[in-house]
């Protein structure tokens, strides 16, 4: 994976990595919160229907470290 970028308009952000492939993957807790679900809710729940060739767990830099977050590409948001 490449380094996390940040998206941000104002409102909300959405951090996405590429891997070597080319593919975007977008943190799915950014996506959660840009559709305004609660924070109580868990992406990975939220998420479970999308196809996993769509979602997938990517070790993504953060605050806090390393951490494995539940990711989509393009065509799993």
């Amino acid at each position: 994976m490449s380094a996390v970028e940040v998206f941000s308009n104002g409102e909300y952000r959405v951090r996405t990595s590429t891997d070597a492939d080319g593919t975007v993957w977008f943190v799915a807790k950014d996506i959660a919160e840009g559709l305004e679900y609660s924070e109580d809710s868990n992406p990975a729940r939220l998420f479970a229907n999308v196809p996993d060739i769509w979602r997938g767990v990517k070790r993504i830099h953060t605050l806090g470290g390393e951490q494995n977050m539940t990711c989509l590409t393009e065509q799993g948001v």
